[in-house]
């Protein structure tokens, strides 16, 4: 049994061997999803399904931080479509969790919908301390960290959101950010929707 003097060299050791692993994961995810030969999943999901699963999950991380999450879905309520369930999930799990890691008061608000072009779109909005104009052309490269969040939380890869945009324009999406420093962030996404017919796999472009 450890003793109380070394607890705490234990619990660093610990939490560094927990962090290097996630940088590995990640390294590792990013440089699978660059193989032009990447081989999506493609099967019938359910908008509100998906949404449900990642709200349960984060939901507690919120919770413990007194902050509160607004779920709207104005036009995609029973709506299902033909995509890649996990990477979706992954795409989405990766910008809610990082509104709630950012925010340390207030509320996310997700808005799902379906645009006039038959797109799947989900604006994700916080009230944290948001990105200052000069770094956000970078957010989006490997390691490039917003110097004034990660003062605060240091718990990044630095690959999160290059790895959703890399998945998100993979499926031939886009992704866009609109924030202010101290005022919070907006990111949204759109992905070409296709309604649900038959499961498929396909490769991606």
């Amino acid at each position: 049994e450890l003793s109380e003097e070394a607890k705490p060299f234990f619990n660093a050791i610990h939490t560094s061997a927990l962090h290097m692993n996630k940088i590995i994961d990640s390294l590792l995810d990013f440089t699978k999803y660059q193989n032009p030969h990447y081989e999506f999943t493609f099967e019938s999901c359910s908008c509100d399904g998906i949404m449900s699963d990642i709200l349960e999950i984060l939901e507690v991380e919120a919770q413990q931080k007194n902050l509160v999450i607004i779920y709207d879905n104005p036009n995609t309520k029973d709506v299902s479509w033909i995509c890649d369930e996990l990477r979706v999930k992954q795409i989405l799990i990766n910008l809610i969790g990082n509104a709630i890691k950012y925010t340390d008061k207030g509320h996310i608000k997700i808005e799902t919908s379906l645009s006039d072009r038959g797109e799947f779109v989900c604006k994700i909005e916080d009230t944290g301390m948001g990105i200052s104009k000069e770094e956000i052309p970078h957010i989006f490269e490997p390691f490039s960290q917003n110097t004034n969040r990660d003062t605060h939380h240091k718990t990044g890869t630095g690959l999160g959101l290059p790895i959703t945009k890399l998945l998100v324009e993979k499926m031939g999406g886009t992704i866009t950010v609109e924030s202010k420093k101290a005022k919070g962030s907006i990111f949204t996404i759109s992905l070409p929707l296709e309604f649900a017919s038959e499961p498929k796999t396909a490769f991606a472009s």
